[in-house]
């Protein structure tokens, strides 16, 4: 028997594709205020708190007060993606088509942008005034929770996601008023953070079950927060920044869902193009409705 037989044995292969392992579209989007925009930029305005004052003698004169009246910007923006595919590739891959793979891709990918653009909204710049044209920054020492941040009477110590950092977030909504009755509360973090949470309740906590629970999927729910997972979030140096909010706390305009387009280029010989797009914006409605929590990931 020749020793080179096995240049003749058939090699097949599967008439599909994988898709390399990533977030699977949006996984903020039912937690933020998506509002169809059909213009560059759109406006939504605000009104301030007032106060009352006591009336002490009859026929008074009406005191006039003046609310305040502020605006914030909403500015679009157009992402999109196209891949070729050469007829003759479809010959060459043995007549495999990975068309609908890359559709299915981009509408992964279009969905972490979303995400993308929603965790940059909620600490980056809001845009103010008549024209949005002033910028109303977000503070973290004001709004949010330090890396170090301890129980009070102890020393400040770098930790990751821990329960009193919760408890001092839960108590910032609380103290401001920022959330209104019965509205959920968002708590977005990596998978470290939770790990942490279970690291930290293991021996003495009551919570460990529910932390457990937490981590297996088994709830999504813990402090009141509703815990939603994904590794977009910044991080500088060792420090990750996780974020909560209420529904009312981002604002995204949107001129369409996801736009997909599978055709033929006659400019480029007819090659086969899949092009997607996405058209949005975002901003965060109020200062006070999202803090932000420091978490020290080798801690």
């Amino acid at each position: 028997m020749a020793s080179s037989i096995d240049t003749a044995f058939i090699q097949s292969y599967h008439n599909d594709f994988e898709v390399k392992f990533q977030q699977n579209g949006s996984r903020l989007m039912p937690y933020v205020t998506v509002r169809p925009q059909y213009s560059k930029t759109d406006f939504y305005d605000r009104i301030g708190t007032v106060s009352f004052a006591e009336k002490t003698t009859r026929h008074a004169p009406t005191a006039l007060e003046e609310a305040e009246h502020t605006r914030i910007a909403v500015s679009m923006r157009d992402y999109r993606n196209a891949l070729p595919f050469d007829t003759e590739d479809k010959i060459r891959m043995g007549l495999r088509d990975p068309r609908n793979a890359y559709a299915e891709t981009q509408a992964k990918a279009l969905g972490q942008k979303f995400d993308s653009v929603v965790i940059a909204a909620a600490t980056g710049t809001t845009y103010t005034g008549e024209t949005g044209g002033t910028a109303e920054t977000y503070s973290a020492t004001t709004y949010g929770i330090a890396v170090n941040a301890v129980a009070p009477g102890n020393a400040p110590a770098n930790s990751n996601l821990t329960i009193e950092k919760l408890i001092q977030a839960k108590s910032k909504f609380g103290v401001q008023e920022s959330v209104m009755d019965g509205e959920p509360l968002v708590c977005v973090v990596t998978q470290l953070q939770i790990d942490s949470l279970l690291r930290t309740t293991e021996t003495t906590s009551a919570d460990y079950n529910t932390v457990k629970a937490l981590v297996s999927g088994a709830i999504d729910s813990f402090m009141g927060f509703k815990f939603v997972r994904t590794q977009l979030l910044s991080k500088t140096s060792n420090t990750r920044t996780c974020l909560c909010f209420p529904k009312s706390g981002i604002v995204v305009g949107m001129a369409d869902q996801r736009v997909t387009k599978i055709d033929q280029r006659p400019d480029l010989n007819y090659t086969w193009q899949v092009w997607t797009q996405g058209t949005f914006g975002a901003t965060r409605t109020w200062r006070e409705k999202v803090v932000s929590i420091d978490c020290d990931e080798t801690a």
